[in-house]
This record gives C-alpha cells, structure tokens and sequence, in this order.
C-alpha cells in the first residue's frame, strides 16, 4: 500500500490526511477505484461532508482501476489543490481518522 494511508475499521475505505492552505483535507480511496478529498472546514448545508473533489465530480479524471489508482489520484489532484503531504503515521501511533472526515 501507499505510505500515510490507513484502512478505516469495518469499511473498505483507505485514508490519509494532508495539509492545504485551508487546513486539513482527508484523501479517501476504495476497492472499486472510487476517490475523494474532502475537508470538514469546507462543510456546508449543501456539501455536508466537505467534498473539495472526487471522482464521482470530475469527469474528466473519474475513477481509478483499483484501490492503488484510486489512492494515486487522490494524490495527485489534492497536490493541484494545494495540498502536501503530512508526516506518515510510524508503527503503533493512533490515528483518528473520524474526526477529519466528519464521518
């Protein structure tokens, strides 16, 4: 798997949280290929959870073949946001991944 990323318990969905000049932005892979980046500082009545980009919203890049792609897109379209990449996570350190999704 791709550093920094974490598999959220009882979902196939992965994470990792970056750094952009708007505060923290949670990149989420899936198996099918799915990708988001969103940002709770940017939830709203009419985006509850915060979707900066995702491929269900960007025809022009849609979805990657896999989990892999998936988690390369993500990175690749929070970098033309802005965002950069935050320290990985290092053997047994708790990761709270809840709390940035608002999920």
């Amino acid at each position: 798997m791709r550093p920094g990323w974490v598999k959220v318990q009882t979902s196939g969905r992965w994470c990792t949280t970056w750094l952009s000049g708007h505060g923290y932005v949670c990149l989420n892979a899936f198996p099918s290929g799915a990708w988001s980046i969103t940002s709770k500082q940017h939830a709203t009545a009419d985006n509850p959870h915060g979707i900066l980009a995702s491929s269900f919203h960007n025809d022009e890049v849609g979805p990657g073949k896999d989990l892999l792609h998936a988690m390369e897109i993500a990175e690749r379209e929070a970098g033309t946001l802005g965002a950069v990449v935050m320290k990985a996570p290092h053997e047994g350190d708790v990761v709270i991944t809840g709390a940035l999704t608002g999920s």
